[in-house]
């Protein structure tokens, strides 16, 4: 039969566990919320081109680049 000191003992484990776990999820919610921030803005740097940014024509993505002219 399980003692009352026994019960005791496990609930004080049982809340430092508890409280271990609550840290642990503060902290990984804390880098979550930077990786979305990173996340996003990547995808708005992703999505900018010569016509929504200062960049240069020739950094646009997707864009074809100039045929070599002929060397003839």
């Amino acid at each position: 039969m399980i003692t009352v000191d026994e019960l005791r003992r496990e609930n004080e484990r049982l809340k430092r566990e508890n409280q271990e776990l609550r840290d642990l999820l503060q902290q990984v919610t804390a880098r979550l919320t930077t990786a979305e921030e990173t996340i996003k803005q990547l995808r708005q740097q992703l999505g900018q081109n010569s016509r929504n940014s200062n960049w240069p024509f020739s950094r646009d993505k997707g864009r074809q680049k100039p045929k070599p002219k002929s060397l003839r």
